[in-house]
Parts: structure tokens; C-alpha cells; sequence
């Protein structure tokens, strides 16, 4: 994901806030932030540039200074280099499960753990299934119940 935006981000930002009318020197300043950061911030809710153009935004039209400070400008800034990043991801995580799917298939049979110090069945014991042997004891085993004290049972 970072990847993806960190490819396409800082193009999007520089371009997007020199046709804002942000001076070239802050532009380029703003768009080799690293992108995590960013990113935090759009999720926050928070528009950043407020706070990363400083004293400049007051050098800036008040159009151009009310346009970079909406809560608008920000998101749409930030949201096609967003949706690169996430296909960038998505892709990955496409191509490692079916990479995995196809180490699984490649695996071969089944494969049956047989515990150290257990003699192996004449057979490979895959084809038996059931429920495992039950032992009978003489007598039934006593169980203690306590009543009282503070055991929230006892109440």
C-alpha cells in the first residue's frame, strides 16, 4: 500500500497544490513528506494543509487559501494515489494466495503426524475414521462441589 502511494503521491500532491497557487518551493516541500504520515492524516479526518503551508497560506488569494484549506481539497488531492496504492496491494495479496493455493496442490496427499513412542497401525490409517477408543473404569470417579465461601458458584 505505501508503495504504491509512495509512487504516485508526490507527482499528485506537487501538481495539485501548484494549481492551488502554492509557490513551487512549499509544493515541492509538501510532496516529499513521507506518505505515511499522509495517509494518517486523511483517515484522521484532518486536512493538513492548514497546518503544513503555514505562514504561506496568507500570501496566498482567498480563494486559493479557502480551496487548499476545505475539507474537500485534501481527500480528492490524496484519493487517486490512494486507489493506486490499494490495487498495488490487493494485487499482492491476489498473487500470494495463489501462490500458496498452488504449493498447496503441488503438496501432494495428505500428510498424517504420527506421534514419537506411538506404534504405527499395519496401515497408513488415513481411511479410519471414527471416534477414538473409550475406556471403561470400574467405578465412577467422586467429584467435589464446594458451597460456600466466596466461590461465585456457591452463591
Amino acid at each position: 500500500m505505501v508503495l504504491g502511494l509512495a509512487a504516485s503521491l508526490p507527482s499528485h500532491l506537487y501538481s495539485g497544490l501548484r494549481s492551488a497557487g502554492v509557490p513551487s518551493s512549499d509544493a515541492t516541500r509538501i510532496a516529499h513528506l513521507p506518505p505515511v504520515g499522509l495517509l494518517f492524516a486523511a483517515f484522521l479526518g484532518d486536512n493538513p494543509m492548514r497546518v503544513l503551508l503555514g505562514p504561506t497560506i496568507h500570501h496566498l488569494s482567498a480563494a486559493h487559501a479557502q480551496l487548499v484549506s476545505s475539507r474537500s481539497f485534501f481527500p480528492a488531492l490524496i484519493s487517486e494515489p490512494f486507489e493506486n496504492g490499494l490495487r498495488g496491494a490487493f494485487d499482492f495479496a491476489s498473487g500470494a494466495c495463489l501462490v500458496g493455493a498452488l504449493a498447496s496442490w503441488l503438496s501432494g496427499q495428505r500428510y498424517v503426524h504420527q506421534e514419537s513412542g506411538v506404534d504405527a497401525p499395519s496401515d497408513s490409517g488415513i481411511d479410519k475414521v471414527g471416534p477414538p477408543e473409550r475406556r471403561e473404569f470400574a467405578e465412577p470417579v467422586p467429584v467435589a462441589v464446594h458451597s460456600g465461601g466466596n466461590s461465585p458458584l456457591g452463591r
